[in-house]
């Protein structure tokens, strides 16, 4: 479940909300050391660098929305082009994404317009 589909048009410099709600598949409790860290266009889209995971522990099989406010990029170059950003999940100094090969990103895909 994600709030902004890919390829959603978005004008440039917009304020943005995006969400993903995620499932913890793993055999640890996921606890506020849990962060989501901007891994590629983190320059383009302001805001959202990182982002806590939640605000309490979230147990194995248990889900959690995490929040990211953005704004989109304000680039006139980049109008009427797709523009990504992606995150990883971070805990100390281990980083891994989501689905069970643990490499996938979570990412926002806006097409800017005017």
């Amino acid at each position: 479940y994600e709030t902004i589909p890919p390829g959603k048009e978005l004008p440039l410099n917009h304020k943005f909300t995006k969400m993903w709600r995620l499932r913890n598949t793993g055999n640890c409790e996921w606890n506020t050391d849990f962060i989501l860290m901007c891994t590629k266009n983190c320059d383009l889209f302001k805001g959202g660098s990182t982002i806590p995971i939640a605000y309490r522990a979230i147990k194995p099989k248990e889900q959690v929305e995490v929040r990211v406010e953005l704004i989109a990029p304000k680039d006139k170059e980049l109008l009427n082009k797709k523009v990504t950003a992606t995150w990883m999940i971070r805990v100390g100094g281990k980083i891994f994404g989501v689905q069970p090969d643990g490499k996938t990103p979570l990412s926002v895909t806006i097409k800017l317009v005017d």
